[in-house]
């Protein structure tokens, strides 16, 4: 395995830091401190920083300096809705296509999602770790959802769009305090389980209902969405208790 590079290095450290929630939407990034801070020169910092500013982390203004981005809510809503219906059609193109090898590679990413937990609960991980873990788990566990679907142009769509949505709403989420962010992870590995059961079942309208409560932001959802998805976990429990029943009669 090749070498990290300083400049890949630098990247991966500030954007650990970003998503910790270290560093707030607005605050100022300035080479000179980032590169004491992190005992890497500031060539490698001002390469990261780039980067990080093309892939919407960051913006810079003229005069004033590089700085945290700041998203509205509007601009996460649009996006959501965009990633939302392409990841609808990924899971019904899943159903259909679908390969047991990938649908191990999703389970996979459960038992991964499930052991973090389990450092949790042993002292192993404390809350900050794990919510840049879970981050990257969640990023992988649409990439395998993308690549099961076996459609070259919907991977191409989303891998246009899905990178800047995770980074939006991750940038919305900064201000909540870590604790708030990582009670958030049993929630996301729930709705992944359903997912992945959905997924597995080839219940085809039961996932697209699923991945659209999961990718839908809460800013985004009415009060009729919000009851609806209360009662979606219970009725599809109830059909897998169901069609277990059947199996074994």
């Amino acid at each position: 395995m090749a070498k990290p590079t300083l400049q890949s290095k630098a990247y991966q450290m500030i954007l650990d830091k970003i998503i910790s929630g270290e560093f707030q939407p607005g605050a100022e990034m300035r080479e000179a401190p980032l590169a004491q801070a992190l005992g890497i020169s500031v060539t490698p910092i001002r390469e990261a920083l780039r980067r990080l500013e093309r892939e919407g982390w960051l913006e810079t203004f003229p005069y004033r300096g590089c700085f945290m981005r700041r998203i509205s809510r509007e601009e996460l809503i649009q996006l959501s809705l965009m990633r939302e219906s392409l990841e609808v059609v990924c899971v019904e193109q899943f159903c259909r296509n679908g390969t047991e090898q990938d649908i191990e590679l999703v389970e996979e990413n459960l038992r991964n999602s499930r052991r973090l937990m389990e450092r949790v609960f042993a002292g192993e991980l404390d809350e900050s770790a794990a919510v840049l873990e879970m981050y990257q788990l969640d990023k992988e566990f649409h990439q395998l959802i993308i690549a099961g679907a076996h459609r070259s142009w919907l991977e191409q769509e989303l891998r246009k769009w899905s990178m800047q949505l995770q980074t939006y709403a991750a940038l919305t989420e900064l201000p909540l305090p870590t604790h708030d962010r990582f009670e958030q992870i049993p929630c996301v590995i729930r709705q992944h389980e359903a997912i992945s059961l959905a997924l597995q079942m080839g219940w085809s309208q039961a996932a697209q209902e699923l991945i659209r409560i999961h990718i839908r932001p809460e800013v985004a959802m009415t009060e009729e969405q919000r009851r609806r998805e209360a009662g979606f976990y219970q009725r599809l429990l109830r059909e897998w208790n169901s069609a277990e029943s059947e199996e074994r009669s």
